[in-house]
Order: structure tokens, then sequence, then C-alpha cells
């Protein structure tokens, strides 16, 4: 709850940044090369998120907290980065949709909150569309808690699905949620990176 208190308390102070104009983003966008890069990862990692989110909601399983704790670091990484150099608010100049809808639910307005907002929607449609496929294709108890998937299941559904790459899955999955778990990535120094050292999303 504490930190649910926090990030609110980030957005509004985040919302001090928020008057720069679409073009001055696009300018910031298209000119340093850190925010395309550090935004295809953020979306890559809030799609993650979304879509645990959206199978625990729909399929009854797994604890969605540390999902959200991931939307919450990055989040507070993205309030950390532009404390330091404002240019890191034009990682949200593709979102300006997901801005309103975000001041609409009084939530906050970092790039984590707006990313997942947008994939959280697309996700949830296309769940919803699957119906109960969605819960069945996916061995979703394993992938939500990665790190403490049984070694027998794992290797049981390994050799009943050898094309779903479940170890592929999993380490993916355990890379998202490390992200909500280790917070010592948020404030390090940005001045070159957004992510963690070394950090890589294989998907």
């Amino acid at each position: 709850m504490i930190k649910y208190f926090l990030v609110a308390l980030m957005g509004l102070v985040f919302s001090g940044f928020g008057a720069w104009a679409q073009p001055a983003l696009k300018e910031i966008w298209e000119s340093d090369p850190r925010m395309v890069l550090a935004a295809r990862n953020a979306r890559d990692v809030m799609e993650t998120v979304a879509l645990a989110v959206v199978a625990s909601d729909m399929c009854k399983v797994g604890d969605p907290r540390p999902w959200y704790d991931v939307m919450l670091a990055v989040d507070a990484r993205h309030a950390f980065c532009v404390g330091k150099d404002q240019k890191w608010i034009a990682m949200k100049y593709p979102l300006a949709k997901e801005e309103e809808e975000s001041k609409k639910l009084g939530m906050s307005n970092t790039v984590g909150t707006l990313l997942f907002l947008r994939a959280v929607s697309a996700r949830g449609s296309r769940a919803m569309d699957e119906g109960p496929t969605f819960c069945t294709r996916q061995p979703w108890k394993l992938l939500l808690d990665p790190e403490k998937a049984p070694a027998a299941e794992v290797h049981a559904f390994r050799r009943a699905e050898p094309d779903a790459q479940i170890d592929v899955a999993l380490a993916l999955m355990k890379t998202v949620r490390s992200l909500g778990s280790d917070l010592s990535w948020v404030e390090k120094p940005c001045d070159q990176n957004f992510w963690p050292a070394g950090f890589v999303l294989k998907k």
C-alpha cells in the first residue's frame, strides 16, 4: 500500500514536467538515440507485465502483485531519470492518448503506467476473443511464478510441447519480474542507459 501511495505522489510531482509540447518531445525522440531503444524495451517489458496481469485475472492463477511491482519500478525509474535529465520525458512521446486516459483515472503519467494502459487494453481484448483457449494454451501457473516453477512440471510440459520453448518463456518472465523485485537499478545513472547494464529481453 505504501508503494502505491508513493507512486501516486510521484505522479503528482512528475506532472510538473508534463507541460512539454508534442513537437518538442518529437524533436528529442528523433534526435536522441537513447529514447527509441529505451522505449522499445519499455514496450516489451510492459506488454509482458500486461499479459501476466490479464492471465492472472482471467485464469484465476498466480499473484499479479509482483507484476504490478515491475510497472511501479519502471515508473520510479522514469521519474528518477527525468529528474536528472528532462529529455527522458520524450519516452512518452508516442503515448499522448494513454496520458489523457491516465489523467482521467488519476494514475501516474510516467512511462510504465502509460505503456501498461496501452498493453493491458490490447491483451485483455485479445484474451476475451480467445475465450477459454487463452487459459489452456499456456502453462500460466509456471509462467506467472517462474522462480518457483516445479522442475517436474516444467519437464513434463517440455516433453508434451517440445516446440513451445518453455525454457525461453520462463527465462523471459524471470527477467521481467526481477525488475520489480531488485530495485537497485532504479536510481543508477541514466546519462546513457535507461535499463540495467546488460539488460536484454529475448522474446
